[in-house]
């Protein structure tokens, strides 16, 4: 039998109302319901939640099920639900190149109960202090990065404009007995098939001046490890190949479920694996921010990215892909050869990040800085094993290499957890007149740091470059032996901002000011109506006169 439900709808409803209804049913036109009066259950991801739900409400429903096994559940939650609610996501359905419109799913995700129901809970926290960090700037143009508990979590969200009458209502959902709710006082054989090798979204971080960012642990692709294995008095089984929306149908998955249900013998080697030691998280993250499309391809052709159909391929077993407006992550795991190839969707330029996990920590990343393309231009980047690989760029898109691009900077495993921006200062020499005023050249020197955050000394990357625009002009990158030299008469304005080695960039900052070389003229006359003289001044650059005509009387 299956149980169809709303997957929108409050999951506390869909237990007590409608999955009640389904066993009772079940029980009447069976002979389970003439004998044991009992039934096995299958329930995946969500579908875990609710039978849980209906058992730790409904304790009479317990002597009815004879065994239960849950395959990817969400028992504390999962960030993606998170991510899904601020920015959208297409929840990982994909039918034939097709898949789920992500900024929909954010505008319909908003009132849906299920998906609040899905953030992790505040059990969550107890396995791990954060999953939600926020940067920003703040009244010194600083940038500060703050990990956020349980409690600040909630509030962000809130303050996110997301439904917080749902946002409590979830918090309700998960209490601290239901999230732990133990099967050993149950009489049911309860089992458990957790997903540990996927590369999963265990770690966002929010910023208030740009696309979050994306870390990935391990789990099945959705559900982080430690979620999914939070269920206490049942049998835990590894799955070392998982992809969270087909497990029940994938190979290893398939047999160890018939196998504890009908008590078969089928092979299970290399999928399945009793020992959360034999999982293991190790690949390559990569990320491009626009304007490009991220494509990857394997040594058989299989590909991953948006397809020319207007949908999205996921061709490749294991690779994880995410997406946030015009910033692409994906997670390639170690086992294969991956070639990437970068579109352009508009002239400008793009960054790329290439980083090295090898069991769920970044070891090393490589950034190539602020490559300048054409509407027209591809890219294609041969991953290596020693993360320095570099990017062919054909800047006319006319099949010739125009280019040869190496890294930018390649940070060690603390310098890669860089996530706040360098700070900028300007100075102007020149004679001061006026505040504001200079009455001779102007050299303009820029400086900056990457500052060094309490508790995270190890973070600092280092500052790459700074970059100015003189006048609304082109923005080129400053040098410490050439200083801005301003020579010309009239008001300027200088734009400023510094990138360190992570590619974390500074807000825009900007300087004005005023060159005005030539002093203003003295015009004596004489009023013959008035019998006086008159003084005047008129200046070269009238429209930034500071002073007013001065009238004298001069007696006969």
């Amino acid at each position: 039998f299956t149980f169809p439900y709303d997957w929108r709808k409050d999951i506390k409803e869909i237990a007590n109302e409608n999955l009640k209804g389904q066993i009772d049913y079940i029980l009447t036109q069976t002979d389970a319901g003439k004998a044991s009066g009992k039934v096995d259950v299958i329930a995946h991801s969500q579908g875990g939640l609710v039978v849980k739900r209906l058992l730790s409400d409904m304790p009479e429903y317990q002597t009815k099920v004879n065994k239960v096994v849950f395959v990817g559940v969400p028992n504390l939650g999962a960030p993606k639900a998170a991510k899904a609610l601020v920015y959208g996501d297409d929840l990982d359905v994909s039918f034939l190149g097709l898949g789920l419109d992500y900024l929909e799913v954010k505008k319909i995700g908003q009132n849906m109960p299920s998906l609040y129901e899905l953030l992790p809970s505040q059990e969550y926290f107890n396995h791990t202090p954060f999953y939600a960090s926020l940067l920003k700037y703040n009244i010194l143009n600083f940038g500060v990065k703050s990990d956020l508990n349980y409690n600040q979590t909630k509030q962000f969200l809130k303050d996110s404009s997301l439904n917080s009458s749902l946002i409590d209502q979830a918090e309700s959902f998960h209490s601290l007995s239901y999230d732990n709710f133990d099967f050993s006082t149950t009489g049911i054989q309860a089992y458990n098939i957790v997903g540990c090798q996927e590369p999963t979204i265990d770690h966002i971080t929010f910023k208030d001046f740009g696309p979050p960012k994306r870390n990935f642990g391990p789990g099945d692709g959705t559900v982080p490890v430690f979620s999914a294995n939070n269920i206490f008095g049942a049998s835990t089984f590894f799955a070392l190949e998982s992809s969270h929306g087909t497990m029940l149908s994938q190979e290893g998955i398939r047999q160890q479920i018939i196998n504890l249900i009908t008590g078969s013998t089928l092979s299970t080697a290399g999928k399945i694996t009793p020992y959360i030691s034999e999982c293991h998280l190790n690949g390559i993250q990569v990320s491009s921010h626009s304007p490009v499309s991220l494509n990857i391809y394997d040594k058989d052709g299989r590909h991953v990215g948006p397809n020319p159909n207007g949908g999205f391929d996921y061709e490749i077993p294991g690779v994880a892909y995410d997406v946030v407006d015009h910033d692409s992550t994906a997670f390639l795991p170690a086992t294969g050869e991956y070639e990437i190839k970068l579109t352009a969707t508009g002239a400008g330029s793009f960054t790329f990040d290439s980083a090295v996990i090898q069991e769920g920590v970044i070891t090393n990343t490589a950034h190539y800085d602020s490559v300048i393309i054409t509407a027209s231009s591809t890219a294609q980047i041969d991953l290596n094993s020693t993360n320095d690989q570099t990017i062919k760029l054909d800047l006319n898109g006319d099949g010739t290499l125009d280019k040869i691009i190496v890294p930018s900077s390649i940070l060690n495993s603390t310098e890669s957890q860089d996530l706040t921006p360098p700070v900028s200062t300007s100075t102007i020499a020149g004679t001061l007149g006026q505040p504001g005023f200079y009455r001779s050249n102007a050299t303009v020197t820029l400086s900056a740091i990457d500052p060094v955050i309490s508790d995270r000394e190890t973070e600092t990357s280092g500052v790459l470059k700074t970059q100015y625009s003189l006048d609304g002009g082109e923005y080129v990158v400053y040098s410490s032996s050439s200083p801005v030299a301003v020579t010309t008469e009239g008001p300027h304005s200088i734009k400023f901002y510094s990138t360190d080695r992570a590619g974390n960039n500074e807000l825009e900052q900007e300087v004005n000011f005023v060159i005005d070389k030539t002093p203003p003229e003295l015009i004596i006359q004489f009023d013959p109506q008035a019998k006086d003289l008159s003084f005047s001044a008129t200046d070269t650059l009238p429209s930034i006169v500071t002073s007013t005509s001065t009238l004298v009387k001069v007696k006969w």
